[in-house]
């Protein structure tokens, strides 16, 4: 191995850094100094400490089993691996290494990210990456700090997985990037990371989605004189909710927005229909296996169980209201009718024994 880089002292990122480093015994060894002192909310200390060790004792056999460098002093931006045709630069997220001094709330800001550029391309990769401070609400001008630094790239691995802590909009728009990959999922994400999705030409990969329905261990991007290839998500298809779009439901196919056709429950327990289309239906009325459904301004269906009939009660209005109900026999037992402005559709099934 060439090189390997601890990101900063969290156990989901150096945690099996020992056992990486005895098998594959790499040539370099990055990773950011950590003292438990240096946190100053102790909510965020975790297994830091136990973790960053152990990491540190690997890299000090390393040294003195293969003669690995074991770097964790930075030249400010200007620290590169090269291999070949790609270059590899460290983005230290805290360049002047304030935390040392002044402590800070979490080991996320000690970070370090990495920029990979090749034939033309580039890529950063964003670690734990935050601009906010461990209350996931004060901000700390990190990513604007950095997005000066790293310039528009293609592809964006999120920075802290994604979540609401990150990837704010002004980082976003600096970064320009066409794909984004969470290491994470899909339902801890803010509206803001993926509108380049649904908007636009832009690949998303939520990469916790991706193993749950096809079992991907890992995303590999393959950069060539011919552009980014992204090979094993070519099976993933999934739906996500989004929070604030209209309308809120959208299907996804290998990274792409994709139409498809048929019902959809989210996370919030909301059905949705799609109609071939990549964006639920909303706002109007559909007839489907028989049965006629209302879908709201978000396009999710209201719906509720009577014994032994089935029903579809649909909250949104007509376009009137009536004080007395009014019905209509569609047909096949399925009645429609509007009170008061609520409509509801019911199709009776007798029981069977």
């Amino acid at each position: 191995m060439a090189f390997y880089l601890g990101t900063h002292a969290h156990s989901d990122h150096i945690g099996n850094a020992d056992e990486i480093i005895r098998r594959y015994r790499p040539k370099l060894i990055f990773s950011p100094e950590y003292s438990d002192q240096w946190i100053t909310d102790e909510n965020g200390l975790w297994d830091n400490q136990y973790v960053y060790d152990h990491l540190v004792e690997a890299a000090q056999w390393a040294r003195s089993e293969y003669g690995a460098q074991f770097i964790q002093e930075l030249d400010g931006y200007s620290t590169h691996v090269c291999m070949g045709d790609m270059d590899v630069q460290m983005i230290p997220f805290d360049v002047d290494e304030v935390y040392k001094r002044q402590g800070t709330t979490d080991a996320n800001l000690m970070g370090w990210g990495a920029k990979v550029s090749a034939f033309g391309r580039s890529a950063f990769l964003a670690a734990d990456l935050m601009d906010t401070d461990s209350d996931w609400t004060t901000h700390n001008g990190f990513e604007g700090r950095i997005a000066s630094e790293v310039g528009s790239v293609d592809i964006l691995k999120a920075g802290h997985h994604g979540q609401e802590s990150s990837n704010f909009e002004e980082f976003l728009g600096a970064l320009s990037p066409t794909t984004i990959i969470q290491t994470g999922l899909a339902e801890d994400t803010p509206d803001r990371l993926t509108r380049h999705a649904i908007h636009g030409d832009g690949l998303w990969f939520p990469m916790g989605d991706i193993w749950d329905s096809v079992k991907v261990p890992a995303l590999v991007c393959e950069f060539s004189a011919q552009g980014i290839a992204y090979d094993g998500v070519d099976n993933a298809r999934r739906g996500h909710e989004y929070t604030s779009e209209t309308p809120r439901a959208w299907w996804f196919h290998a990274g792409h927005t994709e139409a498809t056709t048929g019902w959809w429950q989210g996370p919030s327990g909301n059905w949705y229909y799609f109609d071939s289309s990549a964006s639920a239906v909303h706002s109007e009325w559909r007839l489907i296996d028989g049965y006629w459904y209302f879908f709201d301004e978000s396009g999710a269906l209201a719906s509720r169980e009577e014994g032994q009939t089935q029903s579809a009660s649909i909250e949104g209005t007509g376009s009137g209201r009536s004080a007395s109900p009014l019905v209509w026999v569609v047909g096949a037992g399925l009645l429609v009718a509007a009170a008061g402005g609520a409509w509801w559709a019911r199709r009776s099934r007798r029981a069977r024994g």
